[in-house]
């Protein structure tokens, strides 16, 4: 087909990714292996550098290429697989963001930060658009969970990695997904400290510090992903009570930590569950929704013992 004649469209996509044995070497993915999610943007990182040499013309010179390597971002919804102790769909990209994965069979799959790079896993992502395929290796990043009225739970994506290989012309793969519903945020279960506030919005995010270390060996100049540092955090909404009852600000100047908590109503197989044992509040404004005062709070997710700033547990 000659240049001109075609056209490809956006929403004719899909993707997966399927944790590396080894990091940085490319896994073969099977239809199990793919993900439904949404809003998928696939990005080259170029990096070039300019030779800058004194000439007797003020134009630019070429540019060389000094490394080079990918990012994808990317949205899923946050259900389970529909059988208590199977992970989910996006279980290999939770993990490439620095969680562990506990399963316990026939009862949950939890979801847990991991300190130590030698726990860390690393993911092969393929990317299909319309019939173009991008291949990431050695993946990993970052991701935000958020749970906001009048929306469906969600978690938002940032993976980075080596490509593999040039973009080629490719059929659709097989895909075999879950078929769970999506979890809309309403009927959920949100405590503080045992508590059940009146909650607009719940977010978390990780925060990684996700870096591709330097390798001269490799043809593109990097290595695969490593999480280096988080902080993970985020915001609440909530809504304005007595200050006898609820008070942030209160909470904030103390410097106590708040034990918070967000379940989906009970489904066997399809129910999320969001903890967060020791938050600290970090700030808190007053601002007005729909003419209701709501209290805006900024919290981080401190750790007390261990990798225990939170967790995410389907069952």
């Amino acid at each position: 087909m000659a240049i001109g004649t075609g056209r490809k469209l956006i929403k004719r996509g899909a993707i997966g990714a399927k944790v590396e044995s080894t990091r940085g070497t490319p896994e073969t993915l099977s239809a199990g292996d793919y993900f439904e999610a949404r809003d998928i943007l696939y990005e080259e990182l170029p990096e070039f550098k300019d030779p800058d040499h004194d000439r007797q013309y003020l134009g630019p010179e070429k540019h060389v290429l000094v490394a080079y390597a990918a990012k994808v971002t990317f949205s899923a919804y946050l259900r389970g697989s529909g059988s208590a102790g199977t992970a989910p769909e996006i279980g290999s990209v939770l993990q490439a963001c620095g969680l562990s994965e506990t399963i316990v069979p026939s009862t949950s799959v939890t979801y847990a930060p991991e300190s130590d790079p030698a726990s860390q896993k690393s993911v092969t992502l393929e990317y299909f658009m319309d019939g173009i395929k991008q291949v990431m290796k050695g993946a990993g990043g970052n991701v935000r969970f958020a749970a906001v009225n009048r929306e469906l739970l969600v978690a938002q994506f940032e993976i980075m990695g080596r490509v593999k290989a040039d973009p080629t012309d490719a059929s659709m793969p097989s895909t075999s997904y879950d078929g769970q519903l999506e979890k809309p945020a309403r009927g959920l279960t949100v405590t503080q400290d045992g508590g059940a506030p009146v909650n607009g919005s719940l977010e978390l995010d990780m925060r990684n510090v996700v870096v591709m270390p330097e390798d001269n060996t490799q043809d593109d100049g990097v290595s695969w992903t490593l999480i280096t540092g988080r902080e993970p955090g985020g915001r609440m909404e909530i809504a304005v009570e007595a200050m006898a009852d609820l008070n942030p600000e209160v909470d904030i100047r103390g410097g106590s930590t708040k034990a918070l908590a967000l379940s989906t109503a009970a489904d066997a197989g399809n129910t999320v569950a969001l903890n967060v044992p020791y938050a600290q509040l970090l700030s808190a404004s007053k601002a007005g929704k729909s003419g209701e005062a709501r209290w805006s709070i900024e919290y981080l997710a401190t750790q007390s013992s261990g990798d225990d700033e939170f967790s995410l547990v389907f069952t």
